[in-house]
């Protein structure tokens, strides 16, 4: 079998590797144990990133990204890619240059986790494509094809995609899509929720409900659980333990543990599916989780 260069990138880039699993647009990290080592991934990113030939000058973060040089902020200056760590861990975000070090700008400043913006605009955009628009390409490179510009306001996402790539949006009020001969333009209100630390798209009137399991999120309280219960019978002793025997990193063990705490009825909603349906993994752990039940509930699960 030969390897083109196109399907070598995507193996080098699948975050399956450093421990993470993909959905869509969002990738969920530390969801199991990493297969590469975070220094190794580290330099194989850089080098991918390396070989861009249209942003030699981006900064230099994992895998392009599906809005990389096609996001910007409501005044129109590029949102730029960017990073923060935490524990040894990358979180990747759009930002705009007032939040860079040494920009600065007359307007707010705007930043977003890039799976939040980037899963918005693949859930909004991927059912209209064109079935005969590129079909033997995967989805992200459709979508990167397709999508010429994405404009984020504090209360709209404006798409801008090519003629020829979209289905005509008869499910869109007129008002909300413009075609002229070469381009759409189309509108889609949003509110935008902070949860957690973490901005979070919503569209209104979208469901409140995930309304499906998360399975990556379902086995992380499972083995919470596991976990936990083998503390308090003795059979292991720390963290440490608890990682060394599941070949875990121990930042890791730590994050997911106190999920064994959670309340109960917050459990059974995640295990049916019922959870918002912002909800991510990431979000759940992020922070300490407060031992009050009721703290909890205001926390992950209020409107």
């Amino acid at each position: 079998m030969i390897l083109t260069p196109s399907a070598l990138y995507h193996i080098l880039a699948n975050p399956t590797y450093r421990g993470g699993i993909r959905h869509k647009a969002l990738v969920y990290e530390n969801a199991h144990p990493a297969i590469v080592d975070q220094d190794t991934w580290d330099a194989v990113q850089s080098m991918l990133a390396g070989q861009s030939v249209d942003r030699p000058n981006t900064p230099r973060i994992a895998a392009r990204q599906l809005l990389q040089g096609r996001i910007y902020d409501a005044a129109g200056e590029p949102m730029t890619p960017t990073f923060s760590s935490n524990n040894g861990h990358r979180y990747r975000y759009y930002a705009s240059r007032q939040t860079l070090p040494g920009q600065a700008s007359s307007h707010p400043a705007m930043r977003i986790a890039m799976g939040t913006v980037e899963s918005f605009v693949t859930d909004q955009i991927a059912p209209r494509l064109e079935n005969n628009f590129e079909p033997d390409l995967d989805l992200i490179t459709r979508l990167r094809s397709a999508i010429t510009r994405v404009t984020l306001k504090p209360d709209m996402v404006q798409i801008r995609v090519k003629a020829e790539a979209i289905a005509t949006p008869q499910d869109l009020p007129l008002t909300q899509a413009r075609r002229d001969e070469h381009e759409w333009d189309i509108s889609f209100p949003i509110i935008l929720k902070a949860r957690n630390g973490a901005k979070m798209i919503e569209a209104p009137g979208a469901p409140k409900e995930a309304g499906r399991m998360d399975r990556t999120m379902v086995r992380a309280v499972a083995m919470a659980f596991d976990w936990a219960e083998s503390l308090a019978k003795g059979e292991l002793a720390s963290v440490a333990d608890i990682a060394a025997q599941g070949k875990f990193c121990k930042t890791h063990v730590a994050k997911l543990l106190p999920l064994a705490w959670l309340a109960p009825d917050l459990v059974e909603l995640i295990i049916k599916g019922k959870q918002p349906a912002a909800l991510t993994l990431h979000q759940l752990t992020a922070k300490p989780l407060p031992l009050d039940w009721d703290a909890q509930r205001v926390l992950f699960f209020s409107a």
